[in-house]
């Protein structure tokens, strides 16, 4: 969450090592934005208490973070703000803000409240689904020896032998990341096989879907579904769809597992695309430089389920870490029980 909180804000919410209201209002809100997947028909009870825990917690965080925000413009304001400094995006849009209006004292109600929706938007997008996509890569990784072996060498060879010399030499040389092009294939076959993301868009009387015999499908009245999970596994357009396969990101157009063009959608396509999907792969290569030559990630999920009388476990499609849906987001099952060791 930190790379996604200094990039917006400019501001450590230092959650990892105290209590921080405004996180602990963000995690509440999503545990509560659930509405439609309950199992237990009681459940549904629920509903008649989570409109107000939605505002309860909403006035948390923005409580919080509009004293950052006014924190911010003042110091624009008084110049402040070193020359290093100032180039979040929230100060962008500060700094245009003044540049228009140079003889505001306080920032307009609207200007706020659009700014507040869009710090918390970013906020959710750093903390549940980059988060969720990099402990799916680190069990894609851990099953996959043969590939983990490839980053690993591709880690040596660009960012040096010595693990331990990692972060001094991508912050001394940041543009190494670029030059890691298995390590990103891994991470976009990752995101092929567990999209932790799917998009949801309003239907319109002027558009309409095509079904591949040509029948047409309004949408007007309707929400659409962009269901990325499935079409991340059809066979039409993806060769040994359920393999783990990072080479599909390396070949050569022509090639049987080239990838087709649109066909990978974790981050959506076109003008409406995630905004952050760069940012996003930027910080799963991060944490893969940083972590897998050093620790070994395994799942427990045997142990898990014989602590929890769970016999045999759920699987899906042959997978005891399959996905679900927690939150709006994707998520591991069971939030990914896990053993860490040095490697």
């Amino acid at each position: 969450m930190r790379a996604d909180l200094l990039s917006t804000r400019d501001h450590d919410f230092q959650s990892q090592s105290k209590y921080n209201d405004m996180t602990a209002a963000l995690r509440a809100q999503l545990r509560w934005a659930t509405m439609g997947i309950e199992m237990n028909p009681l459940d549904h009870l629920k509903d008649l208490i989570r409109p107000f825990i939605f505002r309860y917690n909403t006035y948390r965080m923005n409580r919080y973070l509009n004293g950052v925000l006014e924190s911010r413009y003042n110091s624009l304001l008084a110049k402040e703000n070193k020359p290093d400094l100032g180039k979040s995006i929230i100060d962008l849009a500060l700094k245009a803000y003044l540049k228009e209006n140079p003889s505001a004292e306080t920032i307009p109600a609207p200007f706020k409240e659009a700014a507040l929706s869009q710090i918390k938007l970013f906020i959710f997008a750093g903390h549940d689904t980059t988060s969720s996509a990099a402990v799916f890569a680190f069990h894609l990784l851990s099953k996959h020896a043969d590939v983990l072996e490839k980053v690993r060498e591709e880690h040596n060879a660009v960012l040096g032998p010595n693990a331990k010399d990692a972060p001094e030499t991508l912050i001394s040389n940041p543009h190494l990341l670029n030059q890691l092009p298995y390590t990103l294939a891994a991470i976009k076959e990752a995101l092929r096989l567990y999209p932790t993301v799917s998009a949801i868009r309003a239907g319109t009387p002027d558009f309409s879907l095509v079904s591949p015999d040509g029948q047409s499908l309004p949408t007007d009245g309707f929400m659409v579904w962009g269901d990325h999970y499935s079409s991340h596994y059809h066979p039409e357009f993806w060769p040994q769809p359920e393999k783990y396969l990072p080479e599909r990101w390396l070949c050569k157009e022509g090639d049987a597992l080239y990838p087709p063009a649109n066909a990978w959608r974790p981050f959506e396509r076109g003008p409406r695309n995630c905004v952050g999907q760069e940012l996003a792969l930027t910080e799963i290569k991060i944490i893969l430089a940083l972590t897998v030559r050093e620790f070994v990630v395994r799942n427990a999920y045997a142990e898990f389920d014989e602590k929890e009388g769970n016999k045999g476990g759920w699987e899906v499609a042959g997978s005891r870490a399959y996905m679900v849906r927690i939150g709006g987001g994707g998520h591991p099952a069971d939030g990914y029980p896990c053993r860490v060791s040095m490697l």
